[in-house]
């Protein structure tokens, strides 16, 4: 027993060297290092760190501003940040340090225990080290480095895997309550996690049931302990939020689950691996996989390894030789290879491919729109199998008298993978060395602080109630997604939020609430919209962060009108804006409307006629709903079709105009339709091509969102058409309300009952 424990602090030693070789600067200097500046990455860090150090309980308040949100749905790592949160209300802790020493931790764990499981499968001491440390550094979880940190603790999956396979061998309940206190504290890390453990799970039990021996008393007591195990924290998990979360509108169904999964090129071919990039190159198939959310490259020796043995049982079959029956061991590393496939071909997302309505139905596959990191058991499976099947072949050629062909066959395969995973390990350390000069850049600026630079103009944080950039940014609710290419103008802002200690409007979260995402995105949406936060009593400024050289259209440009200017400070045109002076000011405004709107008589009005335009009311529509009017239009059966062809050509060449029309969407699902304005000269060439995304709608009322796009027109353009994407079909319920016109005009519409609209937006 002493031998062994001496031997296995050996490992955990080496395991160590490896994890610091790897990782590098992640795990020497934890608190100096940014693996991401951008992005999910970028976010994720300022979702924990904020929360880490700002935050008390469940809720985040760093974005969303005023609502905040669930932790849960900020990737923040409930389990670590809320405890640091805690924490750091007695004693300062670096969240930065926290979030890399943990990823470290993981990936030292990971080698650990495909290290304990591959002495379980009976391997020697130091094949089971140097399998272990390859297969870790392989992961398709270290792509996760540069943005989900939740999702890269290599240690989560091999800890399963040990955990069953040790109450597999010996039935000792003591395993049974490790994968469940693992399970528990997972599920407080990422639901992906959980969903996984719960997969494995539910393909093991008819292998299970069909391949081992016993009745059926004893295979249920084996069962039991496993499903309960795994399913118990989940439940804990759903309890848990339906006591803290008080959000009852979160999407149920987002986007994705069809097109991030495992493709074939996904499971055989890597972007890393000098073998494939040599085959590429000498090819040019463009077969390589990018290293996506279904990326599960296990390497080249593994393939080998299976490809070898499979062939070799079919030769057996083929031949018609005796099979002895196979062994219990045998049998175990079947139902681990069944496991494998299915998870792979779940990953691979296969059934809802062409069976839209499939995933329609599927209320739980649904909610896991990266379906193809399910993939990711399949590599730890498959790896670890043909690691023992190596060494087991390797045993059977020496017990043949073949030494030297066994050593030459295990030393080929151990030096291809290891061919392989160098470059593995060397994209680590280089990404590592990276976030280290990233730091350093980052936090050696000015050298004027957020604090000193407010002062400086006469204000202090205490005057602020938040901090909005523009362009506003809204990715969160599936259905809506305003600036979602832009979502890096971001960035500095979460630096800038952390010192100040002052939460953003913008989001980059998921599943944000229906109603809280389609008031605040009204933000974006001029001077015709009702702007949330100017209709709280809290007479603070905001602070409006504009990053230099980025457009901002009609609607936006009215923000930073109704700012204070305070001067430029890295890359951000800074302002304030106080809610009380846009009320005001866009409350004359709407009053002058109206005086104008009570002289007038039914129907549509321009002022400033400055070009021609068009509105179409769709009142003789069938739809059962409608926005405005005496009707709406149904929607349209096909993927597309023209819903608006007009002779229009503009007052002067590239004159400004706006195109908008309002759509009834559904509330169960992310379906969403487009626009596509065309432009057409006289010999009928195409002049202008203008793509208008609903999802970037900043004005609704109800489920009817109002899409609109600013574009300029050639005066070469005699004839203007709009086109109706209905994609993924049915993407939207009606259409109403559709208007072209030129940026400087005033549109009012008025119906016989009263109402009206302004530019097609509803007044009242």
């Amino acid at each position: 027993m002493k031998k062994e424990r001496v031997s296995f602090l050996l490992v955990s030693l080496a395991a160590l060297a490896v994890t610091i070789y790897c990782l590098s600067y992640i795990v020497t200097a934890p608190g100096s290092v940014l693996l991401s500046t951008t992005g999910d990455g970028a976010k994720n860090y300022f979702t924990f760190l904020y929360h880490a150090t700002y935050g008390e309980g469940v809720w985040f308040t760093g974005m969303n501003y005023p609502y905040g949100e669930h932790i849960v749905f900020t990737d923040g790592q409930p389990v670590f940040s809320v405890l640091l949160g805690y924490i750091n209300h007695w004693i300062h802790v670096n969240p930065m340090v926290v979030i890399h020493l943990l990823i470290g931790t993981g990936f030292f764990l990971g080698i650990v225990y495909i290290y304990k499981i591959l002495l379980r499968l009976v391997l020697p001491q130091w094949w089971a080290f140097v399998f272990a440390c390859l297969i870790i550094i392989m992961s398709p979880q270290q792509l996760k480095l540069t943005g989900h940190f939740s999702l890269a603790y290599a240690c989560v999956l091999p800890m399963l895997f040990y955990y069953h396979l040790a109450w597999l061998q010996t039935g000792q309940r003591k395993y049974v309550w490790r994968l469940f206190l693992t399970a528990l504290v997972i599920a407080f890390v990422h639901v992906y996690f959980s969903m996984m453990y719960v997969l494995w799970v539910v393909f093991y039990t008819p292998a299970y049931v069909v391949s081992l021996r016993g009745g059926l008393r004893s295979k249920w007591k084996h069962l039991l302990p496993v499903w309960l195990a795994v399913t118990v924290p989940m439940v804990v998990l759903k309890v848990f939020m339906l006591l803290t979360d008080t959000v009852t509108d979160r999407p149920q169904y987002p986007y994705g689950a069809r097109d991030n999964r495992t493709f074939l090129n996904d499971i055989y071919t890597s972007y890393t691996s000098p073998v494939w990039i040599w085959l590429e190159k000498h090819t040019q198939t463009g077969a390589l996989s990018a290293g996506n959310e279904g990326y599960a490259y296990t390497g080249m020796a593994t393939i080998i390894i299976l490809l070898i043995a499979f062939v070799v049982y079919l030769l057996k079959v083929f031949r018609q030789r005796q099979i002895n029956s196979p062994s219990a061991d045998d049998k175990q590393v079947g139902i681990w290879l069944w496991i494998a496939v299915c998870m792979l071909l779940f990953a691979s997302s296969i059934v809802f491919r062409k069976c839209y309505t499939c995933l329609d139905h599927a209320y739980i596959i649904r909610q896991f729109r990266a379906v193809g990191r399910f993939a990711w058991p399949y590599y730890y499976i498959v790896t670890i199998v043909s690691v023992v099947i190596l060494y087991r072949s390797y045993v059977q050629l020496r017990s043949k008298g073949r030494k030297i062909t066994a050593i030459i066959i295990a030393s080929f395969l151990l030096l291809v993978w290891l061919f392989e995973a160098i470059p593995f390990a060397e994209k680590t350390r280089a990404l590592a060395q990276t976030a280290h000069k990233k730091y350093n850049t980052l936090h050696h600026n000015d050298g004027v602080t957020w604090q000193h630079y407010l002062a400086q103009h006469h204000f202090e944080k205490e005057d602020l109630q938040a901090i909005l950039v523009m362009p506003y940014v809204h990715i969160g609710t599936e259905k809506l997604g305003v600036h979602a290419g832009q979502s890096d103008i971001l960035a500095g802002a979460f630096n800038i939020a952390l010192q100040l200690h002052l939460p953003l409007m913008d989001v980059m979260m998921s599943r944000s609430s229906w109603s809280q995402a389609f008031a605040q995105v009204k933000v974006n949406g001029g001077p015709f919209t009702e702007k949330y936060f100017s209709q709280t009593e809290n007479r603070k400024g905001v602070l409006v962060l504009h990053p230099a050289g980025v457009a901002l259209n009609r609607d936006e440009q009215h923000i930073i009108d109704m700012s204070k200017t305070i001067g430029t400070k890295q890359g951000y045109d800074v302002y304030v804006l106080y809610p009380e002076h846009i009320r005001n000011y866009e409350q004359q405004y709407l009053d002058s409307l109206q005086l104008v709107f009570n002289s007038m008589t039914v129907g549509d009005t321009c002022i400033n006629d400055v070009g021609p335009w068009a509105v179409e009311h769709y009142d003789t529509g069938a739809a059962t709903e409608k926005l405005f009017g005496a009707g709406a239009e149904v929607a349209i059966k096909g993927n597309m079709n023209i819903v608006f062809n007009q002779k229009l050509t503009p007052a002067y060449h590239n004159q400004l105009y706006e195109f908008s029309a309002w759509t009834l969407v559904s509330d169960k699902d992310y379906k969403i339709g487009r626009f596509r304005v065309m432009g057409f000269d006289e010999k009928d060439s195409l002049v202008l091509n203008k793509m208008i995304l609903v999802q970037e709608s900043t004005d609704n009322k109800g489920l009817w969102l109002r899409a609109n796009g600013y574009f300029n027109i050639p005066v070469s353009c005699y004839r203007v058409e709009v086109e109706l994407i209905n994609i993924i079909n049915p993407a939207y319920r009606a259409l109403d309300e559709l208007m072209v016109r030129p940026a400087d005009a005033v549109i009012l519409s008025k119906m016989a009952d009263g109402t009206s609209m302004v530019n097609n937006h509803v007044f009242r």
